[in-house]
This record gives structure tokens, C-alpha cells and sequence, in this order.
């Protein structure tokens, strides 16, 4: 790592590159399921999306109902 005078340097490389993950999922846009993939991929430090994933959304129904409890915890957790 190059020190550079007048920078705070948090000693996290700017070159990092996640591995990429070790199979795909089945597991539809927009569901708790691929959510829970994506939050195991980023503990793992893997990219976040595979080349082969499911590329196809939920139903809307779930979908829609997904993105209101998302929205309703982020408002709790907002405080509002």
C-alpha cells in the first residue's frame, strides 16, 4: 500500500475482487430466499450475483408484499 501524505489510509485495499460464488441460485428476483443467498454470499465475501442466476422476478403478488415489509422494517428502524 502506497502512502500518500494528507490521506487517511483505512489499510483496505482499493484493488479487491470478491470471489466469485461456487454455484448459482434458483431462487427468483424478489424473494426472502434470494435475499437470504445474497446476505450468505456477502458474509462469504463472494460477489453478490452469478452469471447463471435465476434472472426471473417472483410473482408480483410476493413481490409486492416483500417490498412492504421491507419498507415497514426500515421504518421502525428509523424510528418513525
Amino acid at each position: 500500500m502506497t502512502f500518500i501524505p494528507g490521506h487517511y489510509s483505512t489499510g483496505v485495499s482499493l484493488n479487491y475482487q470478491p470471489a466469485m460464488p461456487s454455484a448459482p441460485t434458483s431462487h427468483r428476483v424478489g424473494t426472502w430466499e434470494r435475499i437470504e443467498v445474497m446476505r450468505l454470499r456477502a458474509e462469504a465475501g463472494e460477489e453478490l450475483w452469478h452469471p447463471d442466476d435465476e434472472r426471473n422476478f417472483a410473482d408480483p403478488a410476493q413481490h409486492a408484499a416483500m417490498k412492504a415489509e421491507v419498507n415497514r422494517l426500515f421504518r421502525l428502524k428509523r424510528g418513525g
